[in-house]
């Protein structure tokens, strides 16, 4: 009986009337007493196919009444039992720099597993009231400083005393995005802003910084419309085609300053951000089609340190088909000339000095009165235009800095293909 599907409609219906229609339909006993029932209860409910005992807890969920079934079939309602009071304490305290004492305003202070935070005023303090009573964790924390956390217990209408002294820490560059006008927490950025690390950069042995992030960064388009070794025109495309007949490549600025991605060296990068929407407007009408902001290693305190990495490669066409050899193709000659109707141009005599490289020419069958000749021998010409290429890559890199200063200088030589080509950067 509790599984019988039910269609029912109920908009603004008194409960009353709504539990008569579940009876009705159901073939139920309902029994109850007229102070059980709430008499200002509204029910909405529209469902099609919906079992009985889903419909009862539905329409009887907000009201505080159950209902109990006896073995002779019938249901009782019945009003619920008040359940246990919550009890509930709160948190405060303040939060500080260790070492100085210096309020850390704006820090995040959270009851670990629940939905319970709170943000420090400007002298560092918070207060987290409606906490459950028991053992929590606390945690606090804040950009540019390590996350703290501490075991609390919580006493009914108590306030638990609770401080935190957050040690200042280096920003992680992963949890943070440059957007033009300054810096981001990821978790916090709402606009269309990309970025990379060094990573992808470096875990690939490439030489091009743009055939390094094709692929790697969403929504840029990385287009390569050359395949001279060392000069194959990419071009780059962040907002899609907006003008016929100028540019449409975005600004790129190497430390604030423009350049051009393609002469960086890839090992030299530290982040790549990408700003494509309205973040990008700070640069203006050179912004219209995005902006690339690139961030590039710097020295750190301490002795000179040198790098040094090398790679070499073979490069090859792929995906070629076969071509045919003179023989192959004196035979398809012979059968384009049968299935035209006329005699085919190669006999067995001939077919044999294709087959065998016969060095002698002859005058072509046809076309001999127009002085063409009719070579045997046969010439891979895929062969001998293209050749397999060799790509070496030299990169050090010096590194190192003191009480007031840091540096960071690098170099590569490059040689693709078979002609030697040097660039150095620093």
């Amino acid at each position: 009986m509790l599984r019988r599907p039910l269609s029912l409609a109920f908009d603004s219906t008194p409960l009353k009337q709504a539990l008569a229609e579940i009876s009705r339909q159901a073939g139920l006993s309902l029994v109850y007493a007229d102070d059980v029932l709430p008499a200002a209860t509204l029910v909405n409910l529209r469902a099609d196919h919906i079992a009985v005992a889903a419909a009862l807890m539905d329409v009887l969920l907000d009201a505080g009444v159950d209902v109990v079934f006896t073995r002779d079939g019938r249901a009782t309602l019945v009003k619920r039992p008040p359940g246990p009071a919550v009890q509930l304490g709160s948190i405060a305290g303040t939060v500080t720099a260790a070492g100085g004492g210096t309020p850390l305003p704006r820090a995040t202070i959270t009851v670990t597993g629940t939905r319970l935070t709170a943000e420090a005023d400007a002298a560092g303090r918070y207060s987290i009231s409606s906490v459950p009573v028991g053992t929590h964790r606390v945690r606090a924390r804040m950009l540019g400083y390590a996350a703290a956390d501490t075991s609390v217990v919580v006493e009914e209408g108590k306030e638990t005393v609770v401080d935190f002294q957050l040690k200042a820490q280096a920003i992680e560059l992963e949890a943070v995005v440059a957007v033009g006008y300054g810096e981001k927490r990821r978790e916090n950025l709402t606009g269309a802003v990309a970025s990379i690390g060094s990573e992808p950069l470096e875990s690939r042995p490439i030489t091009n910084t743009l055939a390094a992030i094709q692929g790697v960064i969403p929504g840029v388009v990385v287009e390569r419309s050359g395949g001279q070794p060392g000069v194959e025109d990419f071009s780059l495309d962040l907002r899609g085609a907006s003008s016929t007949n100028g540019g449409n490549s975005p600004l790129v600025l190497i430390d604030g300053v423009p350049g051009k991605l393609e002469l960086l060296n890839p090992a030299d990068i530290e982040t790549i951000s990408v700003l494509k929407d309205a973040a990008a407007s700070i640069y203006g009408a050179r912004a219209a089609d995005g902006v690339l902001l690139v961030t590039t290693k710097k020295g750190t305190r301490g002795a000179t340190r040198f790098t040094y990495s090398t790679n070499a490669a073979i490069t090859k066409l792929t995906g070629m088909m076969d071509t045919p050899n003179n023989y192959q193709m004196a035979i398809m000659d012979n059968e384009a000339n049968i299935h035209n109707g006329a005699a085919p141009m190669y006999t067995p005599d001939l077919l044999n000095r294709v087959r065998i490289g016969d060095p002698t020419p002859i005058p072509h069958p046809i076309y001999g009165s127009s002085g063409r000749m009719l070579f045997f021998t046969n010439t891979d010409w895929r062969k001998a235009v293209f050749e397999n290429g060799f790509e070496r890559k030299h990169t050090l890199t010096a590194s190192g800095g003191g009480q007031n200063s840091s540096y960071y200088l690098s170099g590569d030589l490059f040689r693709p293909g078979r002609r030697d080509s040097i660039c150095q950067r620093q």
